[in-house]
């Protein structure tokens, strides 16, 4: 039905629209739901990118998924053993 070019071309929304559901799915803006929202928003348009060959807004893409990620886990340390 669709060939694989389509499929490619489809996955930047789709991680936005999954990214949006998980971010937007509770009252709270802190949880780790919010953390995958954010990093799946942040990696399709890190696959947007790579698709349009712009690789100053990869850099960006990814020096915003190091950020979030990095700062979520300093604010949630993982517990001691």
């Amino acid at each position: 039905m669709f060939n694989k070019n389509f499929w490619l071309a489809m996955l930047p929304f789709g991680l936005l629209i999954v990214g949006n559901d998980f971010k937007n799915k509770d009252h709270n803006t802190a949880g780790k739901d919010d953390l995958f929202g954010d990093l799946l928003k942040l990696t399709g348009e890190a696959a947007s990118a790579v698709q349009e060959s712009q690789p100053d807004r990869l850099h960006k893409a990814i020096a915003l998924i190091n950020k979030v990620s990095g700062d979520w886990l300093k604010q949630n340390p993982a517990p001691a053993k």
